[in-house]
């Protein structure tokens, strides 16, 4: 049998095509089989990835633990200066002081800074927060006065109420010249109060 070269082409071309479908069928199998399976898991992601909805729901939420954090921080901070006075506010209660004590009747005698009680009352942990607050710490106030016992007492009471920071941390009592027996009549005892300021 004679071939033209029409039948000796499809003879060439139809086994290279039967070869190239078989090939394709063949290793596009496993293939449509992974691309199968990634339908399948981007579809599964789907269910998995937040909607805008949600996370701006969650945006909003930590916006505002973030300012109520911020505002928890400033009125902390605001309260420990408030707690220790710079030395305006020291002025102000030594001020205030005097004027206690004028208005109750004592008469001041002598009001200084008292290094020696920083010593004997532990205040290093006061320090440092003061330190890491950027605050001047507190000091110590040795305050010398004279009057009764009443008077004493009345100035206490009015210094617990005071709006300034003043707390009373130690209190002498020293007899004047004249011997009472009722102390709290005696107008002419000398008091020495400690304060920290």
């Amino acid at each position: 049998m004679t071939q033209n070269p029409r039948d000796r082409w499809l003879m060439a071309v139809i086994p290279a095509i039967l070869t190239l479908g078989l090939y394709l069928w063949v290793s596009g199998r496993p293939a449509g089989r992974a691309l199968d399976d990634a339908r399948a898991k981007l579809a599964g992601s789907d269910k998995s990835v937040p909607k805008m909805s949600e996370l701006l729901a969650k945006q909003k939420i930590v916006e505002d633990l973030s300012d109520k954090l911020s505002d928890e921080k400033e009125r902390s901070l605001h309260i420990a200066q408030s707690l220790s006075p710079g030395a305006n506010d020291r002025a102000k209660a030594i001020n205030g002081l005097s004027n206690m004590l004028t208005a109750k009747g004592l008469t001041l005698v002598k009001s200084a800074p008292n290094v020696g009680a920083s010593m004997k009352y532990a205040t290093t942990d006061i320090e440092l927060l003061c330190k890491k607050q950027h605050m001047p710490a507190p000091q110590f106030w040795h305050v010398e006065m004279i009057g009764s016992y009443k008077q004493m007492l009345d100035t206490l009471q009015m210094i617990s109420h005071s709006p300034d920071f003043i707390v009373p941390i130690g209190i002498e009592m020293n007899a004047g010249q004249e011997k009472a027996t009722d102390l709290s009549d005696d107008p002419d005892k000398r008091w020495a109060l400690t304060l920290w300021i």
